[in-house]
């Protein structure tokens, strides 16, 4: 099939073939129940590394038996299976209900009341059983709540693979948004597929001191507790919180803001930069000096001496909850007001489009499976929980399209996406509802995944791979990794309980949860609408007119830019801008800018391959070291 644009005609391959389908299976058998382990160890994945092995081995072993990978099968299998090493348990919705057990269990939970009812009585049966006798997810009494569980990630699924195929036409050939680091991924498949010499030979060139830098900075400190490099950045708040206090300031020793950043655009990463200073450093300070009555509880709960982390988490909740709620909506509707001429020329020409010409399914067919999907899940949600159905709806129909639209955007223009966090529980918050499970159990939110598969098509389109196949390619990996998934959390329930010593990362952040969501519940948290307000509108008033710069005066500016910095913590504004800054002015003084542009995805996938084997065979070694009885956890 092929496609055509005003720039040039693209030749689409198939991608999907029984080579890739065996590596999915395969990988998901191999990799899943490492990536579950030690999400709930150490609270990461085996991702990329994992990744980039598999594929390896599946292109040598398709070279020993004569069927070499093509360019196209090596995308659909490099994508499906960068999902399938990714999912930890968090992502399985099983591992909630065991979460659930917990709470009942815990003291922190039975110390907040509704209606001086404790919350762990509160706890509905379709949640989680009030009590298990034997540590399984097979038994009578997980039926419903697994059942519950699959329905709502079923319905996130469908929207969310529905949006992904709306969107594609308006991103990827109508605004032809860049997506920076779909680079990466091509960067990776050109150099598995095609054994090129001279992108092989960039490749490894620069896997080398990716390799070494990850010795230095992930495997010493863990296997032999030598640290040269502080990880996950260099804390200059002790020497700064005199001048400044309240600011975070730092550098980030992470290796991947800075090799990700050579192939940001660079008005992205001012943009960032800017958001992120006005926040975190100036934001924090003003209203810790200048205007101590506006976040009184921040004011109180900071201390000097405090580091980067506590300072985040304190302003975090104390200052910028409730803002970052509005910088997402309003940067959403900044986004629908630039791009609304264009979606429905998408639509348009979408809806009439004839199937035999178009890559994807018909427009008026996704759009009702994404009306499907999300109301389904507002409305099973509403007869769960008696939440009112009508803000359910506007919730799960009306912002998941904002939210894909302005996160596609974001991510399109500066390789990084926004979030909207515990907009949930603000509308509960502001709701007359005094029962728990509306509260941690909501409609489906879509928007957060489309742009990464957004991300994906972009490589697909500049590999020339079927989109639809690599579609397919990652449904397949969805459901996969999930059965599997699953089977794993069992397992290891079984083997030990679930938060213990042998799952150490859940005996922190169970705990931390139960006491954020006691605390939303109880309504301890203060959530001013009025805040949220003005930070929509100054949000969205501030992107446009750094975008009315852009396009107008081609200031270096991005709209989107500025709302990611907004998420954004310094240490890594401050690794990306300078890292945009070499890879977008200063190498391409040194070596001619097409020649740059040809292999610098090459060069980031390099350094991200060296990294990421360390961290692979570090973590490989930990667990060998570290192996041993079990028992009592």
């Amino acid at each position: 099939m092929s496609f055509s644009n005003s720039d040039q005609e693209i030749i689409f391959k198939k991608g999907l073939t029984w080579k890739v389908v065996t590596a999915i299976v395969v990988s998901s058998l191999l990799f899943v129940p490492a990536s579950i382990y030690l999400s709930m160890v150490a609270g990461g994945t085996l991702s990329f590394a994992a990744t980039l092995l598999m594929v390896i081995t599946f292109s040598e072993l398709s070279r020993l038996l004569g069927e070499k990978l093509s360019r196209q099968e090596t995308l659909a299998m490099y994508e499906a299976l960068n999902l399938v090493s990714s999912l930890g348990a968090g992502g399985i919705g099983a591992y909630w209900i065991i979460f659930r057990l917990f709470f009942i269990e815990s003291p922190i939970s039975w110390a907040y009341k509704i209606n001086n009812i404790p919350l762990p009585l509160l706890v509905p049966s379709w949640l989680a059983p009030s009590k298990v006798e034997i540590r399984t997810l097979f038994q009578p009494s997980m039926v419903i709540p697994i059942l519950v569980y699959l329905t709502f990630s079923a319905c996130y699924l469908l929207a969310e693979f529905s949006l992904t195929m709306m969107f594609a036409p308006l991103f990827l050939e109508t605004e032809k948004l860049p997506f920076p680091f779909a680079k990466i991924d091509v960067g990776i498949v050109d150099t598995l597929s095609s054994r090129d010499f001279e992108q092989t030979r960039i490749f490894i060139t620069f896997l080398y001191p990716g390799a070494l830098y990850g010795i230095f900075v992930i495997m010493l400190p863990i296997l032999v507790n030598i640290t040269f490099i502080p990880l996950p950045w260099v804390d200059l708040t002790s020497i700064t919180d005199a001048i400044i206090p309240g600011a975070i300031i730092g550098v980030a020793t992470d290796l991947m803001p800075w090799a990700t950043g050579l192939i940001v655009p660079l008005n992205a990463a001012i943009s960032i930069f800017i958001g992120s200073i006005l926040i975190w450093i100036f934001g924090n300070n003003i209203f810790l000096t200048s205007f101590p009555n506006a976040f009184p509880k921040w004011v109180a709960e900071y201390r000097r001496g405090m580091n980067i982390s506590l300072i985040w988490q304190r302003s975090l909740y104390r200052v910028w909850f409730a803002p970052q709620i509005g910088f997402g909506l309003g940067i959403s509707f900044m986004v629908f007001i630039l791009t609304f001429k264009n979606i429905l020329k998408v639509m348009k020409v979408m809806i009439t489009e004839k199937k035999k010409t178009s890559l994807y399914p018909n427009f008026l067919m996704l759009l009702a499976l994404f009306v499907f999907g999300t109301s389904f899940s507002a409305l099973v949600h509403s007869m769960l929980t008696s939440f009112p159905l009508y803000i359910s709806l506007i919730y799960s129909v009306g912002l998941s399209f904002l939210f894909a639209l302005a996160n596609s955007t974001t991510l399109g223009m500066t390789g990084y996406s926004i979030s909207i966090p515990y907009l949930w529980a603000t509308l509960v918050y502001y709701s007359d509802y005094r029962s728990y499970s509306g509260w941690v159990i909501s409609p489906v939110l879509a928007g957060s995944s489309t742009p990464g598969m957004l991300n994906t098509l972009k490589a697909a389109y500049l590999t020339e791979t079927y989109p639809m196949d690599v579609i397919k390619a990652l449904v397949l990996g969805v459901i996969a990794s999930t059965i599997i998934g699953t089977l794993s959390l069992d397992l290891f329930w079984r083997m030990a309980p679930i938060p213990s010593s042998m799952f150490p990362f859940t005996t922190i952040d169970w705990a931390r949860t139960a006491i954020g969501d006691s605390l939303l519940i109880t309504r301890q948290i203060d959530i001013n609408p009025k805040v949220i307000l003005f930070s929509a509108l100054s949000s969205g008033i501030l992107s446009g007119l750094f975008e009315i710069s852009n396009r107008l005066f081609s200031l270096p500016l991005s709209g989107p830019g500025l709302i990611a910095g907004f998420f954004t913590l310094p240490p890594y504004a401050i690794a990306t801008l300078i890292s945009s800054i070499i890879g977008n002015l200063l190498i391409p003084k040194v070596v001619k800018k097409e020649s740059w542009d040809k292999v610098k995805g090459t060069v980031v996938a390099g350094l991200a391959a060296g990294y990421g084997l360390v961290i692979g065979f570090t973590i490989a070694l930990f667990f060998v070291l570290n192996s041993g009885w079990i028992w009592p956890w």
